[in-house]
């Protein structure tokens, strides 16, 4: 169980995300990919032309820092405009609880 903050590499683009379980949520990505379920269109579209990513663990990181962390790369990699975010979570602004497709609480 790694927590801290992972990217999908689907080589042509990429996602940038965290979880107090990486390998756990890397999982549950490719479960709802494969059943083309996926609350993130971007992921999914992407996913269906490409296949399976590859995980790449980028930084290792304590719980309380994982928000604050996400941010940091998802701005560095641009992921919103350049990879497949869609937005920059600053405040669970649309995921987690927040979003009712996505089956994780705010915290994972």
């Amino acid at each position: 169980m790694t927590i801290g903050i992972y990217k999908l590499d689907f080589g042509i683009s990429f996602y940038i995300g965290r979880s107090i379980n990486i390998e756990r949520r890397y999982k549950h990505h490719l479960h709802l990919l494969k059943n083309n379920t996926h609350c993130n269109v971007k992921l999914q579209v992407c996913y269906n032309s490409v296949g399976i990513p590859k995980l790449e663990i980028i930084e290792i990181c304590d719980t309380e820092l994982l928000a604050e962390t996400e941010v940091y790369y998802i701005t560095k990699y641009n992921a919103v405009v350049d990879g497949l975010n869609i937005l920059i979570d600053d405040g669970f602004g649309g995921f987690g609880e927040n979003n009712s497709r996505c089956k994780y609480t705010n915290n994972e």
